[in-house]
């Protein structure tokens, strides 16, 4: 009878811990953003995404170009706030000026390194809410795309905390 009962509980935390995972991952805004970049910009190929706790960075090409994006979940935007001022602080992109402007209407904050590269390559990096992204991309128009994309795909605040207008 033991044997049977400890049979039942294994086969039923295989069968349901799976399915929740699944369930987690489809609701969260990582998966709509890898969505939405495939269907909007199928041609930038999603080439690796690491997921490490509440970050994940993607990694798309195209041709020889690429673009990466790091996007952290913190537990409040006041924590998220506090995370993009240390990182627009440490970025280590040489510039008399620091960053170059914001990005108006695109989340709660977020500043603008326009052609830092001879190559033209541009990063943006934004508060959403509690969620905090970084983009690298080949170009200032490419980076805006992007930046755009992703923000859309991000709940606002209240949306998130289930808070709806009555």
């Amino acid at each position: 009878m033991r044997t049977s009962t400890a049979a039942y509980v294994v086969l039923t935390l295989l069968l349901c811990v799976p399915a929740s995972v699944v369930a987690q991952d489809d609701s969260a805004p990582f998966s709509k953003i890898e969505r939405s970049v495939s269907d909007k910009e199928p041609e930038w190929k999603l080439e690796r995404k690491f997921l490490n706790g509440d970050r994940v960075t993607f990694l798309w090409k195209h041709e020889a170009e690429e673009i990466s994006a790091s996007i952290t979940s913190l537990a409040s935007p006041e924590e998220a706030a506090k995370h993009f001022q240390r990182s627009v602080a440490a970025v280590p992109i040489p510039s008399p000026r620091g960053p170059e402007g914001t990005i108006p209407g695109l989340g709660d904050e977020s500043r603008l390194w326009a052609r830092y590269t001879q190559s033209g390559r541009s990063a943006i990096h934004f508060i959403k809410g509690s969620v905090h992204v970084q983009i690298s991309a080949p170009s200032t128009g490419i980076v805006k795309r992007f930046a755009r994309l992703i923000a859309d795909e991000i709940p606002d605040a209240r949306q998130a905390s289930g808070a709806g207008a009555q």
